[in-house]
C-alpha cells in the first residue's frame, strides 16, 4: 500500500491519511497490498449502507423470520 500511495502523494501527511484504513486491518501499510485501498474507494465514492440499531439487529432479523 505505501509503495502505491507514494506514486500519488509526495506529502507524508496524505500519504497517513490515505492509509489509515490499514489500521482496521490490524496492518502497517508496508505490509498491506495496495487492493485494500479499495476499502478507501467504497467508503468515499459508493453508498455503505449499515443496519439502524447495529448488525445484530440482522440476526436478530433472522432468528425472527426462522420462528414464523
Amino acid at each position: 500500500m505505501d509503495d502505491y500511495v507514494k506514486k500519488y502523494f509526495k506529502d507524508q501527511k496524505l500519504r497517513q491519511i490515505i492509509e489509515y484504513t490499514t489500521v482496521f486491518l490490524g496492518s502497517s501499510p508496508y505490509n498491506t497490498p495496495a487492493f485494500y485501498s479499495i476499502m478507501s474507494h467504497v467508503d468515499f465514492n459508493l453508498v455503505v449502507y449499515y443496519p439502524q440499531g447495529g448488525f445484530s439487529k440482522i440476526a436478530d432479523a433472522y432468528e425472527k423470520i426462522a420462528k414464523e
